[in-house]
């Protein structure tokens, strides 16, 4: 058996090229678990909580390919949705459907191959097309009118999402995590 001994560096004592090419290796270190992302969903899922969004599933692929983007499936409470948006007055003829169930409405995923706002679409169904039928065009506004409304919220939901995985990924982010947990490197700047 043969015993070695070398230096180890906290990062402020590694040379300059040294810590640039630390940075660069452990520049995901703040975003290499599952989890980094909890707090906008947590955040994301209370609001489409608040606008009559229920049984809500968060799905996002990032941040620099094309194809990446943010979506959302749930069911819609279509009287916490009217209510909140103020549109009760406009689709008041939709209304005794909804409360006797008869109108349900989802925001599900049309592809599973993607995730981005494209990639879903809100569906709203009936269980009586006797009636629907008489109402079909206003059936089709509610549905087009929620529609922009979770193509925008998706967009809003990557939008904030980048936002922290760039936070999260900036050179003072990944140095104070690497100090923080006082972290001693190498001579050739890995984690010893």
């Amino acid at each position: 058996m043969e015993t070695r001994t070398y230096t180890v560096y906290q990062f402020d004592e590694l040379p300059i090229e040294t810590r640039e090419k630390t940075l660069m290796h452990y520049r995901n270190i703040n975003v290499d678990f599952n989890d980094w992302y909890d707090f906008e969903y947590e955040n994301w899922t209370g609001k489409l909580m608040d606008l009559g969004y229920k049984n809500i599933k968060i799905s996002f692929c990032g941040f620099s390919s094309q194809g990446d983007g943010a979506s959302f499936t749930a069911d819609i409470d279509l009287i916490q949705w009217l209510k909140v948006h103020k549109r009760k007055a406009h689709y008041k003829k939709l209304i005794p459907l909804i409360e006797s169930c008869e109108i349900t409405a989802k925001a599900v995923r049309s592809t599973h191959h993607y995730v981005h706002e494209g990639t879903c679409h809100i569906s709203i169904d009936s269980n009586n097309w006797d009636e629907a039928s008489k109402i079909e065009d206003l059936r089709a506004e509610l549905e087009n009118e929620i529609e922009t409304e979770r193509r925008q919220l998706s967009k809003d939901i990557y939008k904030d999402l980048e936002n922290d995985y760039d936070n999260l990924t900036t050179d003072e982010s990944v140095i104070e995590t690497l100090k923080m947990n006082e972290y001693y490197f190498t001579e050739n700047g890995e984690i010893d």
